[in-house]
């Protein structure tokens, strides 16, 4: 009977697993690369292989920019996004609230806009990428600019599910892998084992007053460091100028309008669905794939670490303006500053230099990409980094960076720029 149940529950799984996979709708795609059991049969990536796709996407104009473009798509998506807000306020009752998930969009995609700001691939000028993100990030979104480039790129992007140096794989209070189940108290054991599979998404609805809270710590840490230390520049300002008139814009405002009770109820509704998109978005590009720990091994190569942990996002017919390019995260993660509108084109090339070279190429459905991440977060608890072995480590230096020959005049935002940072 107990394997009678067993095979039931598959067979249910199976078929949940298939009905929420939605690329069965889309247009046959070309077969892909997963990754072997064994890490250890990996190929070798050389430098000339990664020559070999600079060229090739250099060659195809991957890196050219279109500021205009950006600015129109952040104006159009912020007048609509806060003419939704302005719309609920007039309407009560259910109509209000119906309207959320529209803002919740609109806002949604404005603000990831200003990831592409934090990574240089908005304009060639870093003052203009600097003001780009300003404005979608702390201005519209209430998120520090500065604290986002320090945890997205220069710890996540740099190191791609590293149980220790990616903040993204252990998101209090809930347990990434093994070890934070490990060190954690009986009660956080109960939720890691029986609980966060399910919390996560209700949760993840709130990630935004987390990513606020963290952005204003990193801004006081900034204002207090010392003389020598402190960093004061364009960005800091953008950041404290743009979250002083998003508060005010958002919750002060309307406080004098509607009451502090109506803002704040307002605020947390659209930001929450803001929240819960995101997270639909970024999750299934990473949770689910093979975590590292470079404490206990050699470190991987920097290009085959982001093949082995990331994976291209199959998302629904008309949805594709919505990912702002983040669809595309394998091709994001080798050159980050590649314009989001470009990805498209970089697309087939990345894949074709993976297929020829058999090395790593990983899509998922969006919507069994969302399956796998709750999936993954049931069994987390138990799960334990990858070894890496020789095949799958570094052939060149370990922090060769995927987008350093990416044209841009700025400071590097490269994991060879900010592997000292990191480590510490």
């Amino acid at each position: 009977r107990a394997a009678q149940a067993r095979r039931a529950r598959a067979r249910v799984a199976g078929a949940v697993r298939k009905s929420l996979d939605f690329s069965g709708d889309l247009p046959q795609l070309p077969p892909m690369q997963t990754l072997p059991t064994d890490l250890r049969q990996l190929p070798d990536l050389t430098a000339a292989d990664k020559r070999a796709l600079r060229e090739a996407l250099r060659d195809a104009g991957a890196f050219d920019r279109k500021p205009t473009r950006g600015w129109l798509f952040l104006a159009v998506m912020a007048v609509l996004g806060v003419a939704t807000v302005v719309a609920m306020w007039q309407l009560t009752g259910w109509q209000r609230w119906a309207l959320a998930p529209l803002a919740g969009l609109w806002l949604t995609v404005g603000a990831m806009l200003g990831h592409e700001g934090c990574h240089k691939s908005h304009a060639a000028s870093g003052p203009h990428n600097a003001f780009y993100a300003g404005v979608a990030f702390p201005l519209l979104s209430g998120l520090s600019a500065a604290y986002w480039t320090h945890k997205h790129n220069r710890l996540h992007h740099a190191h791609p599910n590293d149980v220790v140096l990616d903040p993204d794989v252990n998101i209090r209070p809930m347990a990434g892998h093994q070890e934070a189940y490990e060190v954690a108290g009986p009660g956080r054991r109960v939720l890691h084992r029986y609980l966060q599979a399910w919390l996560f998404w209700p949760l993840a609805s709130q990630l935004h007053w987390a990513l606020r809270w963290s952005s204003v710590k990193h801004l006081w840490a900034c204002a207090r460091a010392p003389a020598s230390e402190r960093k004061r520049d364009r960005v800091f300002w953008y950041d404290v100028t743009g979250l002083a008139l998003h508060f005010g814009l958002w919750i002060g405002l309307p406080s004098a309008l509607f009451g502090f009770g109506a803002a704040l109820l307002m605020y947390q509704v659209v930001w929450s669905v803001v929240g819960l998109f995101l997270s639909a978005i970024f999750s299934p590009a990473h949770m689910g794939l093979p975590l590292l720990d470079q404490r206990r091994s050699q470190p991987m190569d920097g290009w085959m670490q982001q093949l082995v942990t990331t994976r291209n996002i199959t998302v629904p017919f008309g949805l594709n303006w919505a990912f702002v390019g983040l669809q595309y995260q394998l091709e994001h993660h080798l050159f980050p500053r590649i314009p989001h509108h470009q990805l498209p084109k970089a697309a087939p090339i990345v894949e074709r230099w993976a297929t020829e070279r058999g090395f790593p190429y990983q899509r998922i459905g969006l919507f069994a990409g969302l399956w796998d991440v709750t999936a993954y977060l049931a069994r987390a608890w138990r799960e334990s980094p990858q070894d890496l072995s020789p095949a799958a480590v570094v052939v060149g230096p370990a922090t060769d960076a995927p987008d350093t020959d990416a044209p841009d005049t700025d400071a590097p935002d490269t994991p060879a720029a900010d592997a000292p940072a990191a480590a510490a």
